[in-house]
């Protein structure tokens, strides 16, 4: 019997062979299994190579949920190949910033990636009209935390080159670049999400 075709995983540059995405958690670096992503064709059928392939289909093992996207080309084009590619590492960031991003939630993911492609649909690449401009957090909170960051971690020298909190927010507005490596620091991350109430509540573990 052949085996399901293989897919790439998220975030990777290189053609990955994990047939579903995986996930590390912080406690016991164990990676588990948190979506499959398949190639399929024109009529939905799963193939088995990209190069079989006019589209995608992704589906959210937690939920069961899933969600096909034809390019609309034909299989064997460069372009499609691509196209199918991209469109399966985009829906593994967006689950990833749901997921894992600063501002973690319980939003429906295949849902969330409808409604990407709703968008991408129309014209456009970000409902920018929306405010949508990829992980969205709340730059005021993110300067809170990173400066608290800084006090509580942070060389004397680092400490002294603090500046006011509206600088840093500022710059978490302006420069995504900067704004992605405050992101990815988890202690930042913990401390945001205290401040802004995602994390999680001890009255409720106790």
């Amino acid at each position: 019997m052949a085996k399901n075709p293989k897919a790439p995983e998220a975030e990777v540059e290189t053609p990955a062979v994990e047939q579903a995405a995986t996930e590390t958690t912080a406690t016991d670096k164990k990676s588990r299994a948190v979506a499959k992503r398949e190639w399929i064709d024109a009529n939905g059928n799963v193939v088995e190579k990209e190069e079989e392939a006019t589209g995608v289909r992704y589906t959210e093992l937690e939920t069961g949920e899933s969600v096909d996207w034809q390019s609309g080309g034909d299989a064997g084009v460069t372009a499609v190949m691509v196209a199918c590619f991209g469109m399966l590492t985009l829906m593994g960031n967006i689950r990833n910033t749901i997921k894992n991003g600063a501002e973690a939630s319980d939003e429906n993911v295949v849902d969330a990636i409808k409604a990407r492609i709703a968008v991408m649909d129309s014209g456009k690449w970000l409902d920018r009209a929306a405010g949508e401009r990829g992980p969205k957090i709340d730059p005021d909170k993110m300067a809170e935390a990173f400066m608290q960051w800084v006090r509580e971690t942070g060389s004397d020298d680092a400490k002294a080159k603090l500046q006011t909190k509206d600088v840093y927010v500022q710059r978490l507005i302006e420069d995504k670049s900067y704004a992605a490596k405050v992101r990815a620091i988890p202690e930042v991350k913990i401390i945001y999400n205290q401040l802004t109430g995602k994390g999680a509540k001890a009255d409720a573990l106790v």
